[in-house]
């Protein structure tokens, strides 16, 4: 995922790819993203969370859930780039 901002540039993958099902990933991508709008967001923080929770959602049994326990992992081990 990919954030342009006029405060700076931001990249952020998982570090393996996922398996599951990909339909629902955006629901909650979009989710987690709408989630920084009201305030200022942090950018890096929040690419990371969109990206762990997304992928998550891809490995849940049942659509509209997400995989906690891959969630806690893909916050630690999500690959953040910053350009400038």
């Amino acid at each position: 995922m990919l954030a342009a901002t006029p405060s700076g540039t931001w990249r952020a993958a998982p570090p393996q790819p996922c398996h599951g099902q990909p339909n629902r990933c955006g629901r909650r991508l979009c989710a987690a993203l709408s989630r920084a709008c009201p305030q200022e967001p942090t950018w890096g923080r929040t690419l990371v969370e969109a990206v762990a929770v997304s992928a998550a959602a891809v490995a849940a049994p049942l659509a509209g859930e997400f995989d906690a326990a891959v969630r806690k992992r893909l916050l630690a081990a999500t690959r953040l780039w910053s350009y400038g």
